[in-house]
């Protein structure tokens, strides 16, 4: 559909044959991509599909939300559930799985020495972000959107699909935020360290969650009501709950007013913000980001400062010969590199007192 519109459209400077092939590649790397929330271990063979795997799991996990529409007598309450688990989960996804996208500089290195425009490689990135964001939206809101569409009619489905969509233009800014402030004070490397910390850490947080929180929740004393306080205008789950509310009950007091503009000024603004200043930014800030250089620095840095670093004084300490210390100090630096063993190691590290707990 994109591919359609763009066709039609015709952009200047765009090549339309090779900005369909780029985008073609692109889909069939993220088909093959494995996600970083699982776990293959014992999986030798590439997944032909993993991206349908990924789809399917997120759909799942929207069962559950849309089934809450449902059982949820409160319309504000459900929809701010649901407008919090799409923003979380938008965000988590783009930090994690998508970042091998966002951080990707290989268009500069590989396209652009071809006869491809600056334009059409624009086009080519950002259709392929559209493509994704339109699958990712679709396995997580299609089972909440069709059951809010049962319970409380036709005005409610269009006007959560354009909350949906102002939810989704706030996800991304908030992603370029987060990635902006951390690129803007680490180098390239640092930030797919922070980002396999993050993966770690959402790995740790949804065993936590699924362990603990069924356990301290009591459907029987849970209040489905909610009061606004002044911290509620600056949470955007409130502002399309209210939004929809709005339209649902025709209720377009002081309170629905200020929160409909909000819904509705608000990403719009950031939106244009994003496109005018922090897309650009953002570009120019990867494509100036070399690995070699920071790999020179700390080669210069090694040189200039041969001091002992930690593992090699705790080498010196447990380690007798100097093929022990050798195993030993290439172990440690095979595992403070690899992300597939931290992936794995550290969340099973953290379970331990997770399980203790519960």
């Amino acid at each position: 559909m994109v591919m359609a519109v763009l066709g039609f459209i015709q952009p200047a400077d765009v090549d339309m044959d090779k900005l369909r092939s780029i985008v073609s590649v692109k889909l069939m790397m993220d088909r093959r991509r494995t996600p970083s929330s699982w776990k293959h271990n014992q999986q030798k063979k590439e997944p032909s599909n993993a991206m349908s795997g990924t789809l399917i799991m997120y759909g799942i996990m929207g069962l559950f939300v849309g089934v809450s529409v449902m059982l949820i007598p409160s319309l504000v309450v459900s929809m701010i559930l649901v407008h919090s688990y799409l923003i979380f989960m938008l965000i988590m996804t783009m930090i994690t799985d998508f970042s091998t996208v966002l951080l990707e500089n290989t268009d500069a290195q590989i396209i652009t020495p071809k006869p491809v425009s600056g334009r059409t490689i624009f086009m080519s990135r950002a259709a392929h972000i559209f493509i994704y964001m339109s699958q990712l939206l679709t396995a997580i809101m299609i089972f909440p959107v069709i059951f809010a569409a049962i319970h409380y009619g036709i005005a409610v489905l269009f006007t959560l699909l354009l909350t949906i969509l102002l939810s989704t233009l706030f996800s991304v800014f908030l992603t370029y935020i987060l990635y902006g402030l951390v690129l803007q004070w680490s180098s390239e490397q640092k930030v797919k360290d922070i980002i396999s910390y993050f993966q770690i850490f959402m790995t740790i947080f949804f065993a936590v969650g699924y362990q603990v929180i069924p356990r301290m929740v009591n459907l029987n004393d849970l209040n489905f009501n909610i009061s606004l306080h002044w911290y509620s205008y600056l949470l955007p789950p409130v502002w399309m709950a209210l939004f929809i509310e709005a339209i649902y009950e025709l209720r377009f007091d002081q309170v629905h007013i200020i929160m409909i503009a909000c819904a509705v000024l608000i990403p719009i603004t950031i939106s244009w913000l994003m496109v005018k200043f922090l897309a650009p930014y953002f570009s120019t800030r990867i494509n100036s980001m070399q690995d070699a250089s920071s790999a020179t620095a700390s080669l210069k840095q090694e040189i200039l400062n041969p001091k002992k670093s930690f593992p090699e004084k705790m080498a010196a300490v447990f380690c007798i010969s100097n093929t022990e210390k050798a195993g030993f100090l290439q172990t440690w630096r095979i595992t403070a590199r690899d992300k597939t063993f931290k992936m794995q190691f550290y969340p099973g590290l953290a379970y331990i007192p997770i399980f203790i707990f519960i």
